[in-house]
């Protein structure tokens, strides 16, 4: 799955939609507001995808590789 700036609209906008309908407490409304912001964004960030081009040598008898990673990240 790749990065989806429609959807973290979409889920921004439902979430400033609820916030402005709940009719909670102000804790209760800040908390609820900031629970589900930190959850779009971990959802956001964690459907990014790093696709490796290349760039990294591997030593023939084993151990680290160096190089530089060659990517995109979609």
């Amino acid at each position: 799955m790749s990065l989806n700036k429609e959807q973290l609209e979409e889920d921004l906008s439902g979430l400033f939609d609820d916030t402005l309908a709940d009719q909670g407490s102000e804790a209760d409304s800040k908390e609820l507001f900031v629970k589900r912001l930190a959850g779009i964004i971990d959802g956001y960030v964690k459907s990014a995808k790093v696709v490796y081009s290349g760039g990294l040598i591997a030593p023939s008898g084993g151990g680290a590789v160096t190089g530089t990673i060659n990517h995109t990240i979609e």
